[in-house]
């Protein structure tokens, strides 16, 4: 499947002086682009591209996202805060923000976002509790604040949506993390510190927490030194994340059996099911794709019907998000947990992990020894029986699920356009492979 990529359309302003980063050719206007792949962090490639031309700068918005006419690639404005105080380079020029109001643009794309950006104030915003290039300098100040500290000296803006930022921040105490949400994800904070009271040593610890009035969340954590498994993907250290999960969601589940319970989704089998079979339906001709709906099914009953402790399952367990050092294992990033069975979690990580690997062979030693070690890492040995690959479908499943349901909610709330058809293609076509004759031969090959 064709990679997508990300146009970054950068509108750097100088909010005090009121100015923009453009290029003028003759009486027309554009703003310079870079461009990435669809994983690739935009924060850190945006403040890269203004470094390599003696600018500092943050991005502080990555809005408006738009299918391009080629459907290969996602337009965004991508909008950095920068000092104007420095030379650029001589293609472009520091100009009135209120000039790019003009529709003499070189390109439609940038014509059409700034347009919407600026429609009703002197600075670009959009809806959204971080829609407006105010809420940076607000939030250096609050998370200053927050740590006893006097400034920031460095900042990296890793997500900065409308409805979310992430955000390292250094200071003089230290390194911490800015997390902002809105109102509807609220609860992740919440959750995360309560875990992380309950296995102190498993999470990064909370500084400050606090509900704006806006209803979004502004969450300060400590930083949690050391390599990513993404770092350095070995089988020990792969190995001793899978048994740090194990532990993790033994000590929750032993919680969960003595108190109400965290306010965490539980994962629904049987809807997940139906939605993939729907997804299906709606790109295939349903005779074309009838073992793939019986594989679904299958795989959903399969890991319904399986012996297993529920308890935490991160449905974003990526090896960037463990940290692993030599007395400790961490995990820095809980987004959409949710409560179900427990082996979905270390096969979400598997199956990322896949993608570090340079060979099939060895991935595959690493995935059994990581099994291996998760099922034995349990009190009571966890007995799987060969259902890891039905673990391994639904929890693609269930990526895939949670991907096209962020799709939904970015498109009513008007972050991104005109890619939902294209979002559902892209999302049966990954199923199809997932629930493809191959994967449903080594199923059973692994239950012989």
């Amino acid at each position: 499947m064709q990679r997508m990529r990300q146009m970054l359309h950068l509108l750097a302003i100088d909010p005090d002086r009121r100015a923009a980063l453009a290029s003028w050719h003759k009486a027309r206007w554009a703003l310079p682009i870079a461009c990435c792949s669809e994983w690739a962090r935009s924060g850190p490639l945006v403040s890269q591209w203004l470094a390599d031309r003696g600018l500092a700068g943050v991005l502080i918005g990555q809005w408006l996202g738009r299918l391009s006419l080629e459907a290969d690639a996602v337009d965004w404005l991508a909008v950095a805060h920068v000092s104007a105080l420095r030379a650029v380079a001589p293609a472009m020029s520091w100009t009135p923000i209120e000039s790019l109001r003009s529709p003499d643009s070189l390109l439609e794309y940038q014509r059409w976002a700034v347009s919407q950006a600026m429609c009703s104030g002197e600075l670009p915003c959009v809806p959204g509790p971080f829609g407006k290039p105010t809420w940076f300098e607000e939030v250096k100040t609050w998370t200053c604040s927050a740590v006893g500290a006097s400034d920031a000296s460095h900042v990296v803006s890793y997500r900065a949506t409308p409805y979310e930022v992430v955000l390292g921040v250094s200071t003089p105490r230290g390194r911490v993390y800015f997390k902002g949400f809105s109102s509807d994800r609220a609860s992740e904070a919440s959750i995360t510190r309560a875990l992380s009271e309950l296995a102190p040593g498993a999470f990064p610890r909370t500084l400050a927490l606090e509900q704006r009035s806006n209803g979004s969340v502004w969450w300060v954590t400590e930083e949690c030194p050391g390599p990513s498994l993404a770092r350095s993907v070995t089988r020990d250290r792969a190995a001793r994340s899978g048994a740090a999960c194990a532990h993790l969601q033994q000590r929750l589940a032993d919680y969960l059996s003595r108190e109400n319970g965290l306010a965490m989704p539980n994962v629904d089998l049987g809807r997940l099911s139906a939605w993939g079979r729907e997804i299906l339906r709606h790109s295939y001709q349903e005779e074309a794709i009838g073992t793939h709906f019986t594989a679904i099914t299958r795989a959903c009953e399969e890991v319904g019907a399986a012996n297993v402790v529920h308890s935490l399952v991160p449905a974003d367990l990526h090896p960037s998000n463990i940290v692993v050092t030599d007395d400790a294992v961490r995990f820095i990033d809980l987004d959409e947990a949710h409560i179900g069975p427990s082996p979905l979690a270390v096969s979400i990580l598997v199956r990322r992990l896949a993608r570090a690997q340079r060979s099939r062979s060895a991935h595959s030693m690493l995935r059994n020894a990581l099994y291996s070690v998760y099922e034995r890492a349990w009190s009571s040995p966890c007995q799987m029986a060969g259902r890891w690959p039905a673990f391994e479908a639904v929890s693609a499943l269930l990526e895939a699920y949670l991907g096209w349901t962020r799709v939904v909610r970015k498109t009513e709330r008007g972050e991104i356009y005109g890619v939902l058809d294209l979002a559902k293609e892209r999302t049966a076509q990954r199923l199809v492979e997932t629930f493809s004759a191959e994967h449903s031969e080594r199923w059973d090959q692994s239950k012989r």
